[in-house]
């Protein structure tokens, strides 16, 4: 049917991820080989032959016309062997193999640029709009993603390639671009992880968290001594039940391509995430999910402890107040006790009174019997309630006794939990002392995003404020000189709401008032970031025709180039050794400026140890300029 329709002979059927054929039912695979050796081998197929002897002799020939059609299978080099199982159809399937590595430099420039210079109409519906490259995007690309040790030097991983192309298409249906510039590019340290964390979310909410327990904690091994992560792979009943999974979310993860599963040998399918480039993000988002876990289950055994002192307390209270009340009844007893001793002896004196009496009143005489009955029932009742108030004494000792254990046991409880929250703290001054050094790291090779994220999260642990607030500061500044009012207002919020004081700002985007604010926060912090983003100028006479100008008396840093450039929509790019500083002799610092003509001003202050000037040279594009220069700086 494809033969006339199309105008050709010719087919090639590509089949990609192969492996997964291996998964259908047996009664499947063997129908799809039978059909494929049809296609392949013989010229007619035999239904269609049979159809055609009633047809005209023109038809039969045209059937006879040689069908040339070819099959492409792509497969994981350790599947390969899977191949074997198809020899009872397609004999000669393993004859011709090639195996697909890295890439190289050239190819993947290929593999960037022509699918993204492909028109819509080709593609179909639903295709993003065509785009291009900017050279220096293309080899700010190909640096990043070549291996950098020797064995791999120069190659570019497919897989690495697939990520951080996808993330650029998204950039550009986004922001509309028609050619990405290296500044349209991602930030190459967090490819990876936003790549992750993108694929986590579009996942339901309640899915979100069981993912990252599969992912993280049931497919990922790591070496508690080294720290490193590799691969796992597991049983898929065995993994959904050791962790509690539904078996329907796995299928939710192959979609988003972070996991791959695989036959075992007991009929079913093992799972493992699909590629080596992911156990770096998914490993550090694990330690930020402890971490945040292992604070938790401080802070509720602080919470606990607290609790149980307050109890012991509270039961102390309540002992204090029974052993009163086992006193009060002790002093009722003694006070009836003599209360009774008084009214025997005046009983006795009646009784004597009545028998002197005797013949002048025997109902007297009776009286004083019934009375003197009364009073030794009294007695005997006042000794028996004297007994109750001793053994009431007693038992209110003993309470005594155990709540005085008690308040030791919730006074031990208490010192408890204020050392766990001390080393809680202390461990927040760790990790803010860290985020403060990687922070430096940052703004020294003018990354002022990565550092604001690090500090961000420092703030929000509430250790070092003052020291977090003076990092905050000289980002805040940066950001109000270069142009981005608005970012700088939040940052100099959160730097006054860390200092305790109040802020000023309101809404205002005005670089003079954010300027003032800033200096009032921190007045020594102010003159100091203005000295080193902004060179102290010096005049100098003119002579011979030439007018006098202004030239910086210090040579131009990296940082006050930078926030040049950044202030005309321009980036700094800085070469710098592996070790990361920047010193006499031991780095080369080139400045690429980008603007639509030859005339250029060169930067007051742009001077060098060397003695060399820096020259000007045109790339051929757009007359666009290079700057280039040695710097000790």
């Amino acid at each position: 049917m494809r033969q006339p329709a199309g105008g050709t002979a010719r087919f090639l059927l590509v089949f990609d991820q192969f492996e997964e054929f291996f998964t259908y039912p047996e009664a499947e695979q063997a129908q799809f080989r039978a059909e494929i050796a049809e296609l392949l081998y013989e010229e007619i197929p035999q239904d269609v032959r049979l159809a055609a002897r009633s047809g005209a002799r023109e038809q039969r020939a045209f059937l006879a016309t040689p069908f040339d059609a070819k099959v492409l299978f792509s497969i994981r080099a350790d599947r390969l062997s899977l191949l074997d199982g198809m020899k009872d159809y397609l004999p000669a399937i393993l004859n011709k193999r090639y195996e697909l590595q890295a890439l190289d430099i050239k190819q993947a420039r290929e593999a960037i640029v022509m699918p993204a210079s492909l028109p819509v109409a080709l593609l179909g519906e639903g295709a993003g709009p065509e785009f291009g490259y900017s050279e220096d995007a293309l080899e700010k690309m190909l640096g990043e993603l070549s291996g950098k040790d020797a064995a791999s030097k120069g190659r570019i991983e497919a897989f690495q390639l697939q990520i951080v192309c996808a993330s650029i298409e998204k950039r550009v249906n986004e922001r509309g671009l028609a050619t990405v510039t290296a500044a349209d590019l991602p930030d190459f340290d967090t490819v990876y992880e936003d790549y992750y964390q993108n694929r986590i979310s579009e996942l339901p909410d309640e899915e979100r968290l069981p993912a990252r327990r599969v992912l993280e904690d049931g497919l990922l091994l790591v070496d508690a001594q080294t720290g490193d992560a590799r691969r796992l792979s597991r049983d898929s009943v065995e993994l959904s039940q050791s962790l509690g999974i539904a078996p329907e979310l796995f299928k939710n993860l192959e979609r988003t391509y972070l996991i791959r599963r695989e036959l075992n040998t007991l009929g079913g399918y093992n799972y493992e995430i699909s590629h080596d480039t992911l156990i770096a993000p998914m490993l550090k988002s694990r330690k930020a999910r402890e971490a945040t876990l292992e604070q938790q289950r401080k802070e509720q055994e602080r919470l606990e402890a607290l609790e149980r002192a307050r109890a012991a307390e509270e039961k102390v209270r309540e002992e204090t107040a029974r052993r009163a009340e086992a006193e009060r009844l002790q002093e009722a007893a003694e006070k009836a006790k003599k209360r009774a001793n008084v009214f025997a002896l005046g009983v006795g004196m009646l009784a004597i009174l009545a028998a002197i009496a005797f013949f002048w009143a025997n109902r007297q005489s009776d009286i004083a019997r019934e009375q003197r009955g009364i009073a030794e029932t009294n007695a005997t009742i006042a000794v028996q309630q004297k007994q109750l108030a001793d053994s009431s004494a007693v038992i209110a000792r003993q309470q005594e006794m155990r709540a005085d254990t008690q308040k030791i046991i919730a006074l031990t409880k208490a010192e408890e939990a204020r050392r766990s929250l001390e080393n809680m703290q202390r461990a927040n001054d760790n990790l803010v002392g860290q985020a403060l050094l990687e922070a430096a790291q940052d703004i020294n090779g003018l990354h002022y995003e990565t550092a604001l994220s690090r500090l961000t999260n420092a703030a929000a642990l509430g250790r070092k404020k003052p020291k977090v607030a003076e990092a905050l500061l000289e980002i805040a500044y940066f950001f109000n000189e270069s142009g981005r009012q608005e970012k700088s207002r939040q940052i100099i919020a959160t730097v006054a709401a860390l200092m305790g004081k109040s802020g000023n700002t309101g809404t205002t985007s005005a670089r003079t008032a954010l300027r003032s604010e800033i200096q009032r926060l921190s007045p020594a912090r102010f003159e100091a970031l203005n000295a080193r983003y902004y060179p102290v100028m010096v005049g100098v006479k003119g002579s011979g025709g030439v007018s006098g100008f202004k030239m910086a008396k210090t040579e131009t840093t990296v940082w006050q180039y930078n926030l040049f450039l950044n202030n005309r929509g321009r980036i700094c790019w800085m070469k710098v050794p592996s070790n990361g500083r920047v010193g006499a002799g031991k780095a080369t610092i080139r400045w690429y400026l980008l603007v639509g003509t030859t005339q250029w001003n060169m930067p007051t202050g742009l001077v060098h140890n060397s003695g060399l000037r820096p020259s000007i040279q045109s790339t051929g594009i757009k007359k666009t300029p290079i700057i280039s220069a040695i710097s000790t700086n």
